[in-house]
Order: structure tokens, then sequence, then C-alpha cells
């Protein structure tokens, strides 16, 4: 019988420089939950990836979308979260791809892992990257302690190497307004988006300084 939950980090990539400035804009912040859509083309069945405004940001390996299809046609729940932004210089002329964190459950483990998964959100914006493959024992305390449980164990990021850059690993200052600007704090709007216009000179200087354009 299945595993009554499964959680696991992804790679996935971004196809395009135009779906590359959605990823690192304001719109895609570390936490955020994604969605994915499943698209066959040539025969070949592809998840991709989706922000809350349902703009593509990205596809998943053939691997990960197979284990996804085959979650889906069990009846699981899925909700994916955005994990973290990067760059790298190869293969050219240069990628931007990331990190999601997709999580799978039985509809009758949603009452304890759900309030699990948007503490790991939580966790995420803070920068913290919490281990989400959960072993029985984990489970067993997760259950007992729905609304607190969270497990100890930590992913770290990727290695770091020459020619590539980790453009966002947790919710900045400048994502914190622009999130409170879209709830309806108009102080914070103009605050936040002089923030955000600062942090995308920040990353535009750095990938002029990688040789991206």
């Amino acid at each position: 019988m299945p595993a009554a939950y499964t959680g696991s980090y992804a790679r996935f990539t971004c196809p395009s420089k135009k779906n590359a400035a959605v990823l690192i804009g304001a719109d895609c912040i570390v936490g955020d939950e994604v969605r994915f859509e499943l698209r066959t083309e040539d025969g070949e069945t592809t998840a991709w990836l989706m922000n809350r405004f349902d703009a593509v940001i990205g596809s998943l390996s053939k691997e990960d979308t197979h284990q996804l299809r085959i979650r889906q046609a069990e009846g699981r729940s899925i909700r994916i979260l955005l994990g973290l932004i990067a760059y790298s210089e190869t293969p050219e002329p240069g990628q931007y791809w990331g990190e999601v964190l997709i999580f799978s459950h039985t509809p009758a483990s949603a009452e304890f892992v759900d309030p699990f998964i948007d503490r790991v959100a939580t966790a995420l914006r803070q920068g913290v990257r919490p281990a989400i493959d959960l072993s029985e024992s984990d489970l067993a305390a997760l259950e007992a302690n729905p609304q607190q449980w969270i497990t100890s164990g930590r992913v770290p990021l990727p290695q770091i190497k020459a020619g590539m850059a980790v453009l966002k690993s947790r919710q900045s200052l400048t994502d914190r307004l622009v999130e409170q600007a879209r709830r309806g704090n108009k102080g914070c709007a103009v605050v936040g988006w002089g923030g955000l216009l600062i942090g995308m000179a920040g990353i535009a200087a750095l990938l002029k300084f990688l040789g991206v354009f």
C-alpha cells in the first residue's frame, strides 16, 4: 500500500528569459505555493509549474513528472512550494532554475499534513529548509501534535559552483512589503515598489557580473 504521505525537494528549469523575468520578479517569492499542469507534446508529458498568478515559471524533470502522475492517479492531494531560485552559466547560454518542495498525501491525512506544509512555507520564507521526507516515527509525532510539530532535519542549499548564483533563498524585506501592499496597505505599496526596484537593480548587477548580459 502506498505511504499516506510523501515529501521531496525537486529541481525545475525555466524555459526562457521571458519566463525568467517572472521567476526573479515580485510575483515569485520563496515559500509561495505553486501549481502544476501536465501537458503532453510529441508523446511526452511534462509537468509545468505556474506561480499564483498562473504564469509559467518552469518545468520538472521526466522522473519528477512521472511521480506526480502516479500520485495524481492515486487520488492524492498534491501541494508544491517554491523553495529556491538560481542561475547557472552552464549549459550555455545560461539557465535559470530553482527548487520546489513537493508534498502528496491521502485525503485522510490532510488534517495533520496541511498544517505541517503551512509551517514549512513559513520556515522557507525565513531561510530555513526543513527536511520533508518524513519517517514513520515523524508522521506519528506529527499526527500527535498537528498544530506545532515540525521536523528538526534540514536540507542544505545546493553546492555553489563557479558561474552559479542563488538569487532567492528566503523572503526578503522587499518581498514582505510587496505582500503587505497586495493586502491593501498603501503605505507599504510605495515603500515596497521602491524596494523592489532596488532589489531588481541588485539582481541585474549580479547577472551582469556573471556575464548573462
